[in-house]
């Protein structure tokens, strides 16, 4: 865009001097053509700056050296047009890491209710030790027929008054565990709605791309037709900047409309861990990997 922004206020200003010199155009028109050319120049060298600093940072987690060259290319929008909710969260609840986190969490708390319960009655502990003694006044005879020493030990626990400390334990647990149990469903029903509103959001990003598409399209040739009549005098350096500010901002509109398109894809498939353009699950081979 700064490239093509350039060569045009380029050629337009270098006609506006040749209109100037035989007094079509006033010096205001001419200035202001300078001004835009002059702004052209300047956006094209921070473009260029640009470039470079976002291409040196993708060489950098890519792992490649200065000597690699990137070249950049716009990519087509995703092949699948249409995901519907009903499949995609079957492919969640079977490769999605959240929901386990979510069983796992009412496990824990169903097992510290059973460990409180399992602490309110008498606890019974046995230990044993066996060990060899000797004495003598010489080093040497201390290891001479040691005796043998053997003990065991039994110990038995029975609370016989606790004031209620063992019952509270377990209603402290029991109440920990229903509200984990809450905070678990609230959580599934929000996953779920975040997953719904992702799909919806996808399955709109065609449409909204397909208006960007157009829109940039109009854009671009209103453009051109307001270029051509500034260079026969028709309209003034005014109008001219408002087409190309318009053609700009439909050119930008048109770039985020597919990067958002792309974004809302791969966010789905990083929450499925499910590639939905070949229809299999993400997988890959660390051994691979690590080679």
């Amino acid at each position: 865009m700064a490239q093509i922004n350039y060569a045009n206020t380029d050629t337009l200003y270098k006609i506006a001097k040749g209109r100037f010199n035989i007094g079509t155009i006033a010096e205001n028109d001419l200035l202001q053509m300078e001004l835009s050319f002059l702004n052209a120049d300047k956006a094209l060298n921070e473009a260029k700056i640009d470039l470079e600093v976002q291409k040196y940072k993708l060489r950098s987690f890519l792992g490649f050296n200065d000597n690699v060259n990137i070249q950049l290319s716009l990519p087509d929008p995703p092949t699948v047009k249409e995901l519907g909710f009903i499949d995609v969260k079957e492919k969640v609840g079977v490769n999605n890491p959240d929901l386990l986190l979510y069983q796992r969490q009412l496990l824990e708390s169903q097992e510290k209710v059973a460990q409180a319960r399992s602490q309110r009655g008498f606890q019974a502990n046995i230990s044993a030790s066996y060990g060899l003694t000797q004495q003598a006044p010489e080093w040497s005879n201390a290891y001479d027929r040691p005796q043998n020493q053997q003990q065991v030990t039994l110990g038995l626990q029975v609370p016989i008054l606790d004031w209620g400390l063992g019952k509270g334990k377990v209603k402290m647990a029991q109440s920990n565990m229903e509200l984990v149990r809450v905070n678990v469903q609230q959580s599934i029903v929000d996953f779920d709605q975040q997953l719904l509103l992702q799909v919806m959001k996808y399955n709109i990003e065609d449409e909204q791309l397909y208006i960007a598409t157009k829109a940039d399209t109009i854009a671009q040739k209103r453009y051109e037709v307001t270029k051509q009549r500034f260079l026969i005098g028709k309209i003034t350096v005014l109008d001219l900047n408002v087409a190309q500010n318009e053609k700009d901002a439909a050119k930008i509109s048109y770039l985020n409309a597919l990067e958002s398109y792309w974004s809302s894809y791969y966010n789905l498939q990083a929450v499925a861990l499910y590639d939905f353009s070949k229809n299999k699950p993400l997988d890959t081979d660390f051994d691979l990997v690590i080679k």
